[in-house]
């Protein structure tokens, strides 16, 4: 299954504005971690992984197309935006 899921079961009170607050900047955070990403001396783009793969790489070398591609498949479609509901 493509996409992401969140929990429904969050709830905030009418006048919690703290509660709000870490909502929104929980659902307006990018789907990876800009700290975590470099561009290297001959212009291909490095992300820096949480853990090691199997195969021991702590980096993913990508050129910039390919790499805004990779990225640009986390964005919902137009046709079905991502909508998050506030009880």
């Amino acid at each position: 299954m493509a996409g992401f899921h969140i929990h429904a079961g969050v709830t905030i009170r009418a006048g919690d504005r703290a509660g709000l607050e870490r909502l929104c900047r929980y659902g307006a955070r990018p789907p990876f971690s800009l700290e975590r990403i470099s561009l290297l001396p001959e212009g291909r783009v490095a992300y820096r992984l949480r853990k090691p793969c199997c195969n021991g790489a702590t980096h993913l070398v990508r050129t910039p197309v390919h790499f805004t591609d990779i990225s640009a498949r986390f964005a919902s479609p137009p046709w079905r935006p991502a909508r998050l509901y506030l009880a």
